[in-house]
């Protein structure tokens, strides 16, 4: 008498049935964006009153991403500051135009 035949799986393609066909595509040419340029920075040393560097100390501490360096927070300070003084924007006599 012959053997019934096993309905067991013969392997992975048994189990889960065939893969369907994706076509493998190129991926489209993107040229690469260059990061933007870092800013220039002097160096600037100068007094400030404890309180002021308490205040960026504590801007620092909380705030996140680039806004947590104390660079950031002095520069953006600054420009405030000067976005509220028209003479800020005025050439002095000895700058070249």
């Amino acid at each position: 008498m012959k053997k019934p035949a096993s309905k067991a799986p013969k392997d992975l393609t048994d189990l889960i049935g065939p893969a369907s066909y994706e076509p493998q595509t190129q991926p489209a040419f993107t040229t690469a964006s260059l990061p933007p340029a870092k800013p220039k920075y002097l160096k600037f040393t100068d007094r400030i009153t404890p309180e002021n560097r308490l205040h960026m100390d504590r801007v620092a501490y909380w705030g996140h991403g680039e806004a947590r360096k104390l660079v950031n927070i002095f520069n953006a300070a600054l420009a405030a500051y000067f976005a509220t003084h028209p003479d800020a924007q005025r050439p002095t006599p000895d700058e070249k135009e």
